[in-house]
């Protein structure tokens, strides 16, 4: 379980204002990345996800993987899932 899931740390919107936070990290050879919502993280572990990200050939078979896994598994949330594999 993941603490404190539920809170939104930074929000977007017309009357708010946000500072980014922004961290530089080195990408690796065949580095995946993974943007989701806890839709999907409340469904699949990251063991779970991790294994999908790494037999998936694209990002697109990845998305549909993992929202189709989180479906299947009775999701009543919303689910948000962007997979990106950086070319090398």
């Amino acid at each position: 379980m993941r603490p404190a899931a539920n809170i939104i740390s930074k929000a977007v919107g017309p009357q708010v204002r946000i500072k980014p936070e922004i961290h530089t990290y080195f990408r690796c050879p065949n580095d995946r990345y993974l943007l989701c919502s806890d839709g999907l993280t409340s469904y699949l572990s990251d063991v779970e996800i991790k294994h999908i990200l790494d037999r998936c050939a694209t990002p697109r078979e990845a998305t549909n993987t993992l929202v189709r896994e989180t479906l299947r598994r009775g999701a009543a949330d919303n689910v948000t899932v962007v997979s990106i594999f950086p070319q090398t």
